[in-house]
């Protein structure tokens, strides 16, 4: 591996060298240099999302990545952070493995994705300053949606000494907070048994989030259950497919529950409740829902008429540091709970 695409371009025209490589830690990512950009830039880092298409060996995954083409992730990464290194660790989405793209507790007991991912990050980094001669910033701006979203916050939350700002997409039912009440990964009760550290909550109030959500999040059924059990017959009332407290193979069922008995029954009072728990911490924590927004689709302005505003608000976060914006044109207030509803109305009538 090495140098695979050279003067690659976005939208403005901007030109990046396109690498491949392989991290001393095992894991393989692609790395996206500018022709320009300054010393001290602080790298955009976000884990590669598979689209839960899993595959039986890391290889299939890495060649997944690679298909720049069809790539979506990394193109909208270099429509809006055109200034700086962009690297994208390639997590393995494999059968029966843990779920890693999530950043799950068995992905990091049995398999240790926390650690390759922090030194996939560092390597990434050296190898920046071998190409350029230019030295990049400590920290990082850490980017993520659906399941990279869900990855980058739980990843903030083990490493928040080396995370500036985190912004994320389409991961609203399972915002981390640091609290003793609630294991990993929505909590840091167990924090200190697994990373072998005490949390650091200095550094990680010192991190800028910023959450975006499609208003539409909840309206499809997923493949689990109101029970966090996977969907296997027609009897079982399906759980919203992108909330993933009940999504076992990512939060494990008991934490999923203790979450919705904390911080509320549906995706939408959990979102409201964490972000609001943020801010009494005094954490710099801004957040939108975006008008008729489906989580597929989001940045398609074709479909989704709030995708330009969005596009300009992800912009002024990251080049500007100013906080997500609503505005009653583009944004509502609350994600549709119309999924949620119909599923509670139908778990009364059976139990009748």
């Amino acid at each position: 591996m090495g140098l695979i695409l050279t003067d690659f371009s976005n939208y403005r025209n901007t030109k990046f060298d396109l690498y491949a490589e392989k991290s001393s830690g095992g894991l393989c990512y692609l790395l996206a240099i500018p022709k320009k950009f300054d010393e001290n830039a602080e790298m955009v880092v976000e884990s590669f999302n598979s689209g839960g298409r899993q595959a039986n060996y890391y290889a299939f995954n890495i060649s997944q990545a690679l298909d720049v083409s069809n790539n979506h992730q990394f193109t909208q990464l270099l429509d809006v952070c055109e200034d700086a290194p962009i690297l994208i660790p390639i997590i393995p989405d494999l059968k029966n493995h843990p779920e890693a793209q999530q950043l799950s507790l068995e992905s990091i007991i049995e398999e240790h994705i926390d650690e390759k991912f922090f030194t996939c990050i560092q390597d990434a980094q050296a190898k920046v300053h071998e190409i350029t001669g230019k030295k990049l910033n400590d920290k990082i701006f850490l980017h993520g949606y659906s399941s990279s979203g869900v990855f980058a916050q739980r990843f903030a939350l083990i490493h928040p000494e080396i995370v500036d700002r985190c912004l994320i997409g389409g991961a609203a039912g399972t915002i981390p907070i640091p609290t003793e009440k609630l294991d990993y990964p929505i909590g840091i009760k167990n924090y200190e048994t697994l990373f072998g550290k005490k949390f650091d909550l200095d550094s990680y109030k010192k991190i800028q989030f910023g959450y975006y959500v499609a208003q539409n999040e909840e309206r499809e059924g997923g493949s689990y259950d109101i029970n966090g059990e996977k969907v296997t017959s027609r009897s079982q009332i399906l759980a919203p497919m992108h909330d993933m407290s009940y999504r076992s193979r990512s939060t494990p069922k008991e934490v999923g529950k203790s979450q919705r008995e904390l911080l509320g029954e549906t995706m939408n009072d959990r979102f409201q409740n964490s972000i609001e728990f943020y801010k009494q911490l005094g954490i710099d924590i801004s957040a939108i829902i975006l008008r008729d927004a489906n989580h597929l689709g989001i940045f398609n302005s074709k479909i989704t008429r709030s995708s330009d505003y969005l596009k300009q608000q992800l912009i002024n976060f990251y080049r500007k540091k100013e906080p997500l914006k609503k505005d009653s044109v583009n944004c509502v207030s609350e994600i549709d709970d119309s999924f949620q509803k119909d599923r509670n109305e139908r778990d009364r009538d059976r139990d009748k």
